[in-house]
């Protein structure tokens, strides 16, 4: 389950599928209510403008992570550390280290960026598949 929404911004260097402060307030307050009652919640964000341009759908698939957990220094929400946090912010917001993405890979379903298996197609996921090492 879940919610998606577009952020129809320029085109640039950078897809602008990713979310914003706002974004992480409303994915965390959806994400604590619906996976308590056992239907894990995710966003999705579509970047229709850079989507155009290159001719083929730009979608991101995100979770937030639980507010207990901070992320390693640097590392971004596609499981990429970075030296440079302007960069990296410029690149994923302002609120990247809230949040982490996931990514499909082959026919096995989505699985987060760094490796972990979010669920297998046909199946559904458990709450503990999003959680954090």
């Amino acid at each position: 389950m879940g919610w998606y929404h577009s952020h129809p911004f320029d085109v640039g260097p950078h897809s602008n599928a990713f979310l914003s402060a706002t974004d992480v307030s409303t994915q965390l307050l959806w994400q604590i209510s619906e996976d308590a009652a056992g239907n894990p919640w995710l966003a999705l964000v579509v970047d229709p403008l850079r989507g155009v341009a290159k001719g083929k759908p730009e979608i991101g698939a995100f979770r937030c992570y639980p507010t207990n957990y901070t992320p390693p220094k640097g590392l971004a929400p596609d499981g990429v550390s970075w030296d440079d946090e302007r960069a990296r912010n410029a690149r994923w917001g302002e609120s990247c280290i809230s949040y982490h993405q996931l990514v499909r890979r082959r026919a096995c379903g989505l699985v987060a960026a760094d490796g972990r298996r979010v669920c297998r197609a046909g199946q559904q996921t458990t709450l503990n598949s999003f959680a954090p090492r």
